[in-house]
């Protein structure tokens, strides 16, 4: 994870939820400036992460968690879009090329001559996926448009799937969620927007339904659209035959077992609220929905729509509970409210905040399990950000919280978070931001990647965009603040 103190600045340290092992990596940035790791990735007993290098360049790193085990997988870049690990290690990372003024898709063993560009005519959010050792993303040629390729890894491996949208129309998948060892995704095919499956070949890239699901384009506890529980994949989408607004879905992958589970609000005046933050906890799947009777609260299913249910009215009335960052842990239900730990086991009495001294006191931001250990990140008047870490008591069942890092070491909330509601918007939106917020910028584009709005702002918590502006369709908002970047789909109705 990535800390602050003073003399190092934010770097990358590793615990293993105990004081004296806490410690401090890699002084990869040397000096106060630190390297401001973020996204980090786990995969094949390593660690990847983007890092600054200077104050104008990024690289992605591996480390295997040991001193002096860091290596620098890529070359510097002044952007870099998003990344994805092959089982075989290899580094498939999306950059803007300013030179070129394109996107490209390049891939890295960690070498100069391992280093390759794959392809230069990227869509402009990439939607990087991978199954096994081939990468899933967009990309574009004069002929097919923009579509769903795929990569080995060599240039002679790299081209279209299938040509979605026949001709030069642009299908764009979009969000790749990895179910069954194949890809699933929105796109149009040029008549709907439809919700796709690929293997990777023609013939195996077919459409399921024609409804519009929702994206996950930075996979996070608080936006989940996509989840699998006890083996069926879950989702939230739009049938625009209906106009039902959003509803809970699921597919075993087949067109006849991609179907409904329950409109959760079905007296919706638009395709908001959306079912989302979906996450699985031991074969039932628990979200954050709102039926427009009880305001947006925890609800769990079964598949059925009987066994889709409120879990509990947190707060009663139709003002609802502010529900972030649910995680699966110790076969419960770990989540925010208002900066409070929760727990839920399913029932109403089961759901409850956490009643633990060790983090009586402490505001809570951001969550995260590992192995047998909840790992929060929280502040408080005395210590200001710190790491604390939890292991349930065999005995009680209770969650016992202790402070892990010494007061020096403050945990470091650079991650940018970002929220826009309503979305679908009619004429007003706004975008909601926390987390690392110092010198922001958010810009609006339409599908073509033509940008239509820009705002740079700093510590701010509330952006309001100019949706009455635009025709009826979908854009894309991207948020930056100098070392992370997220996009959000925004529907205008």
């Amino acid at each position: 994870f990535s800390a602050y103190e003073r003399e190092h600045g934010t770097e990358l340290y590793r615990t293993d939820g105990k004081d004296r092992v806490t410690i401090l990596l890699d002084d990869i940035l040397p000096g106060e400036a630190g390297s401001n790791g973020y996204n980090f990735v786990s995969k094949n007993n390593a660690t990847w992460f983007i890092a600054t290098n200077s104050s104008t360049t990024l690289s992605i790193y591996k480390t295997n968690g040991a001193k002096y085990g860091l290596q620098k997988m890529v070359p510097d870049y002044q952007y870099i879009q998003d990344f994805k690990i092959g089982n075989n290690g290899l580094v498939f990372y999306g950059i803007y090329n300013y030179n070129t003024n394109k996107y490209e898709l390049w891939r890295s063993d960690g070498t100069a001559t391992g280093t390759i560009l794959l392809s230069s005519t990227l869509y402009y959010n990439n939607y990087l996926n991978i199954i096994g050792n081939t990468a899933f993303f967009v990309a574009g040629d004069s002929e097919h448009g923009y579509e769903l390729w795929k990569s080995d890894g060599s240039i002679a491996g790299t081209g279209i799937v299938k040509d979605i949208n026949p001709g030069i129309g642009n299908s764009v998948p979009a969000g790749m969620f990895v179910y069954k060892n194949e890809v699933y995704f929105g796109t149009n095919d040029g008549a709907n927007p439809a919700f796709w499956k690929s293997d990777g070949t023609n013939g195996g890239t077919i459409k399921l339904q024609d409804i519009d699901p929702w994206y996950d384009y930075n996979v996070s506890s608080s936006t989940r659209f996509f989840c699998i529980s006890n083996k069926i994949l879950y989702f939230s989408a739009i049938n625009y035959a209906d106009s039902k607004g959003t509803q809970l879905w699921k597919t075993d992958g087949t067109v006849a077992g991609t179907r409904v589970v329950k409109d959760v609000s079905p007296n919706a005046g638009s395709f908001y609220p959306v079912p989302f933050a979906l996450t699985d906890i031991n074969g039932t799947l628990f979200f954050i929905g709102n039926d427009e009777v009880h305001g947006t609260e925890l609800w769990k299913s079964d598949g059925t729509e009987t066994g889709t249910q409120l879990v509990k009215d947190i707060i009663p009335g139709t003002e609802g509970t502010n529900i972030i960052s649910p995680v699966s842990f110790s076969r419960k239900l770990f989540f925010l409210n208002n900066g409070i730990l929760w727990t839920s086991d399913g029932t109403v009495d089961g759901t409850k905040p956490v009643d633990d001294p060790g983090i009586s006191n402490v505001s809570v931001s951001l969550i995260v399990p590992a192995s047998d250990k909840l790992f929060l990140s929280g502040t408080t008047y005395r210590y200001g950000w710190e790491l604390y870490a939890g292991v349930v008591n065999d005995e009680t069942g209770k969650l016992v919280m202790s402070r892990t890092s010494n007061a020096k070491t403050a945990i470091s909330a650079t991650s940018l978070n970002t929220v826009i509601y309503p979305n679908p918007a009619l004429s007003n939106a706004t975008l909601q931001l926390s987390g690392n917020t110092k010198n922001v910028s958010v810009s609006i584009t339409d599908m073509n990647g033509r940008k239509l709005w820009q705002n740079n702002s700093s510590d701010v918590m509330f952006v309001n965009l100019p949706v009455e502006k635009y025709v009826a369709g979908v854009y894309f908002v991207t948020v930056t603040n100098g070392t992370e970047s997220k996009t959000i789909r925004l529907v205008k109705q």
